[in-house]
């Protein structure tokens, strides 16, 4: 019976502190291992921002369309006479209503993401990495004016 004890009991008074050790990092190790975390969570949150703001060049490009619509059907109720003139006018509210109804939709859509997006910035305590997302920095207003003279 004491020889079935003695060799757990050696095992365990001389493997564990090895096994011990092993597992047990160092500062250092712990130290670049938080590093590259950190500096993969960046990296992550970046490529996250790059296909925010893709997406948000797709509802862009989107608006786009829908004005040079909304522009020809315009310029085609402008230069109708008589009841064709009518016909355009009413071609051009009824663009305008559906345009309205899918740009609401396209934001209740984006809404949600971009506000996710911000918190994940927020949540990783990242406010450098906020103000460096393309979706934060803003665009130089067009001087609509200027493209009517």
């Amino acid at each position: 019976m004491f020889q079935k004890m003695i060799i757990p009991v050696f095992l365990i008074l001389f493997a564990s502190p090895a096994i011990y050790a092993q597992e047990q990092p160092s500062q250092k190790d712990e130290m670049q291992k938080g590093m590259m975390g950190m500096q993969q969570t960046q990296q992550d949150m970046m490529a996250k921002c790059k296909d925010m703001m893709a997406k948000k060049d797709e509802m862009m490009k989107k608006m786009d369309e829908m004005d040079k619509k909304l522009d020809d059907l315009t310029q085609q109720m402008n230069s109708a006479k008589g009841n064709k003139r009518v016909d355009a006018t009413v071609a051009v509210i009824s663009e305008l209503v559906a345009q309205r109804k899918a740009m609401r939709g396209m934001m209740e859509d984006m809404q949600p993401m971009m506000m996710q997006h911000m918190m994940q910035h927020m949540g990783m305590g990242m406010m450098k990495s906020m103000m460096e997302c393309p979706m934060m920095k803003t665009q130089e207003p067009k001087d609509e004016h200027q493209e009517h003279h």
